[in-house]
């Protein structure tokens, strides 16, 4: 049995066998034999998550979620000596369509809710809360740029930028790759370059604004 805690571990419980034959309930609940196999999966990143088992066909159990922004994965299940109990998501079906006022906000734009004094920037479609004035200078941002939006359009941006957003918080060094909902640290500039990547993709946002991004593993 596979069950998921508060802080996005998931672990696994060994059924045991009794000696008359029969299924020993007691081992599902059994924390100290439980197996960690995954971490990352947070229910603010992934609301929903199940199983139904063995879905790609390769005889090994998968994981299916659904993500903050309505887009349904697959985790297909492989060896742990791989990097863990699951590979890469695979997509199945992309989120609803944005409304369209959602349309114009690119990354670099910066919205404010009707009547609050709170003003956000958008990288990778997800929005990011500029702390204080200081913050929002050394940024280089512009207060004439501010996009004033209702409150609920504001609400329904979300929080976590879509996958292949490269992100940088302000004062740290590591670069991390969006995948899956789950933020993955480049272990260095070589590794940055053999994958591919540009640098000036990278989006920089405010201190902290990526926790509630799970981190992953690093690639």
């Amino acid at each position: 049995m596979w069950a998921r805690y508060p802080d996005g571990t998931i672990k696994q419980f060994a059924g045991r066998i009794k000696p008359d034959g029969t299924v020993d309930v007691t081992a599902l609940g059994d924390t100290t034999t439980a197996t960690t196999i995954a971490t990352g999966y947070t229910p603010a990143a992934y609301p929903l998550l199940s199983t139904d088992g063995n879905i790609t066909g390769d005889t090994r159990p998968d994981l299916w979620t659904r993500t903050s922004d309505g887009s349904i994965l697959v985790h297909p299940g492989q060896d742990p000596a791989n990097g863990g109990a699951f590979a890469p998501p695979i997509l199945l079906a992309l989120a609803p369509t944005p409304p369209a006022s959602f349309t114009d906000l690119s990354d670099g734009t910066l919205v404010q809710a009707t009547g609050a004094a709170q003003v956000s920037v958008v990288q990778g479609g997800a929005r990011f809360p500029i702390p204080d004035e200081a913050t929002f200078n050394r940024l280089g941002y512009a207060w004439d740029r501010i996009k004033t939006l209702s409150p609920t359009t504001i609400d329904a941006i979300t929080r976590f930028p879509r996958d292949g957003t490269l992100l940088r918080e302000e004062n740290d060094p590591n670069v991390y790759l969006v995948r899956g909902g789950i933020r993955h640290a480049f272990t260095s500039e070589a590794r940055f370059n053999a994958l591919g990547y540009q640098w000036t993709a990278i989006r920089i946002v405010p201190d902290h604004t990526l926790d509630p991004t799970p981190r992953g593993t690093n690639l």
